[in-house]
């Protein structure tokens, strides 16, 4: 658990043993989380999409699993490649973020 409330700027990556699960983020007020290539799996929590400043969201080349929500805000500059996510790509806040 991260207890760093007013952390704005996250980046880990590319680590031999990687994480397994995701971190339990408290801050309200993270701009850029990056968890790339970190061994994460299983369903990406909900809590992210409700960020409300986050601009940047990579958790791409991980083991995520599930379904993003439909309702979710997508930050402006999301990767989720290369993760065993699924759902319908088409209806979601993918295609629509400005």
């Amino acid at each position: 658990m991260f207890g760093l409330q007013n952390l704005i700027d996250l980046r880990i990556s590319d680590t031999t043993a990687g994480l397994g699960q995701f971190p339990h983020i408290t801050s309200k007020n993270l701009k850029f989380l990056v968890l790339r290539n970190m061994n994460l799996a299983g369903p990406i929590p909900t809590s992210l999409w409700d960020l409300p400043n986050l601009m940047t969201l990579d958790l791409s080349f991980n083991r995520l699993t599930g379904e993003i929500p439909a309702d979710a805000s997508a930050p402006k500059y999301t990767y989720l490649a290369g993760n065993m996510l699924s759902g319908k790509v088409e209806s979601g806040p993918f295609l629509t973020a400005s």
